[in-house]
């Protein structure tokens, strides 16, 4: 199984990125409940957009087996460019514009994720900073060693995540070097911005 460094997807490669994001973030209580409103369709309509939102300028990594299949994957956004949903009010309305006219979410989910966007505008690290915005494994280890693998290219350079507070998720980060910059807190939701810095 080798690392596959990729700065474009093709069609073909979007739909595997988004079959490993799906099945992965149907794990995650904050994404898919909170903000997808446990809907799988939506879940994975919101997906496939982020990742040809983000075909335009990330870093896409990838364990990949012999048969094409992704065993883990990592998307890093350089400095200057925002995970998707954040930045500035024009942003916010734009995405608010996309999700309502391909009636991906009820207006609740609609708010809950402009309200996330808006939080994390306000209190994200102010420093140039790479994001880690993406990491996803269906192989245990794997996507330890893809981030320790992929965190060499970025040395010399802050890098930011977001992660959820006081689970394993959020430990786990601290093994690479992550402290927790701020928490935000939404409902009984509660994130960290982490920060790796130089």
């Amino acid at each position: 199984m080798e690392i596959k460094k990729y700065n474009h997807l093709s069609k073909s490669e979007v739909e595997k990125f988004t079959d490993l994001l799906s099945e992965a973030f149907r794990k995650n209580e904050f994404i898919f409940h909170y903000l997808m409103g446990g809907n799988e369709k939506r879940l994975r309509r919101f997906m496939k957009m982020e990742l040809e939102y983000q075909n335009h300028f990330a870093d896409f990594y990838a364990f990949v087996k012999e048969d094409g299949t992704l065993d883990a994957a990592v998307i890093y956004l350089p400095v200057g460019c925002e995970p998707l949903g954040l930045g500035t009010a024009f942003r916010h309305k734009m995405f608010s514009t996309l999700l309502k006219s391909f009636s991906m979410q009820p207006l609740k989910y609609t708010k809950r994720l402009l309200k996330f966007s808006a939080l994390e505008d306000e209190h994200w690290y102010k420093d140039p900073f790479i994001t880690l915005d993406i990491v996803v494994s269906r192989v245990k280890g794997c996507g330890k060693k893809l981030i320790e693998e992929t965190l060499r290219n970025y040395e010399g350079q802050n890098v930011a995540l977001n992660s959820s507070v006081g689970n394993v998720e959020h430990r786990y980060y601290t093994q690479f070097g992550f402290e927790a910059y701020e928490k935000l807190v939404m409902d009984d939701y509660t994130t960290a911005m982490m920060i790796k810095t130089r």
